[in-house]
């Protein structure tokens, strides 16, 4: 009977180990790219030289913009900052990418929302830059502080404020996710996606195929360690079931050579809902549709934009 008990134990011990190991790699914000506007992880391709990439940077990250601060809904302090263009003008809220930073993310398309008379709440979203927190959910908890930034904008500009979303990669699925929920304001008029997941989950599952992880057997490991570490829930949240239950028109962006997150979860996404205006681009890797057509992109957009705002 005790060596059984203290088999358990060692089992019970492994487990634990095996997901906090998970935890690290999957869900807990890391000091190397947290501050780093320029980190670019391995692999990823900016879509120009690392040189004029960083050009690119340092000329947004330059621009002088107002510090904005809100709690979120379990304690953080979370950090934005914000663009001023015009009094009385719509406001675009940005969304960054998981373990990237708002100024590598929006150092493109995200130029653009100024000049088109928006002013801009570009938020850091929990556990990356300066914003509190050391635990990145997915979107789980992160559209709901993509709410609270929509409430802030309302409280300081006004009951009557035109909002538009717009969010890159896990930021395109936090403002998805955020369109699907019932507490959405009635403020936002309109939501930009470009290349999300169709999924939490499915993401997880891709990516743990991706390293060598059979998706399955793995997967109850990952949504354990989310619970006992990160204290929280994967659940089933459906970027396609958010899309569906939107009110809003959803610009939907995706490269069609994105093997990070690949294109067809978008167009499960677009599947869902007649709401929902998808396009994709040939050749663009992850995250560097702006980069890849530069023109097309900005003409997307703009009549998006001009059309719903």
């Amino acid at each position: 009977m005790w060596i059984a008990l203290v088999c358990i134990g060692v089992l019970a011990l492994c487990v634990l180990a095996g997901c906090y190991w998970i935890y690290t790699v999957a869900f807990m914000s890391h000091p190397k790219y947290r501050n780093d506007p320029y980190y670019l992880p391995n692999g990823f391709d900016p879509g120009t030289d690392k040189e004029t990439f960083n050009k690119w940077v340092k000329a947004v990250d330059d621009i002088p913009y107002e510090a904005v601060y809100i709690t979120s809904r379990d304690g953080l302090k979370l950090k934005a900052r914000y663009y001023h263009t015009a009094d009385n003008a719509p406001v675009a809220i940005c969304m960054h990418g998981y373990r990237s930073h708002p100024m590598k993310d929006f150092c493109g398309g995200g130029k653009l929302l100024p000049t088109l008379g928006f002013n801009l709440i570009i938020a850091e979203q929990r556990g990356h830059a300066e914003s509190g927190g050391n635990v990145i959910t997915f979107g789980v908890k992160e559209r709901f502080d993509c709410i609270d930034w929509i409430k802030y904008a309302v409280s300081r500009f006004g009951k009557d404020t035109k909002i538009a979303l717009y969010g890159l990669s896990m930021g395109a699925a936090t403002v998805l996710l955020a369109c699907g929920e019932k507490e959405l304001p009635k403020n936002v008029t309109c939501c930009i996606a470009d290349c999300p997941y169709s999924s939490p989950k499915a993401i997880i599952q891709k990516v743990s195929g991706d390293i060598g992880f059979p998706q399955k057997a793995v997967y109850p490991f990952v949504a354990l360690s989310a619970v006992i570490y990160g204290r929280f829930r994967i659940g089933n949240l459906s970027c396609a079931e958010a899309a569906k239950n939107s009110p809003v028109p959803i610009l939907l962006i995706h490269g069609e050579a994105d093997t990070f997150v690949p294109e067809y979860m978008s167009r499960e996404i677009a599947a869902a809902s007649p709401m929902v205006d998808y396009h994709s681009f040939p050749n663009a890797t992850h995250a560097i549709s702006w980069m890849s057509d530069k023109e097309r992109y900005i003409k997307i957009v703009t009549e998006f934009l001009q059309k719903n705002r």
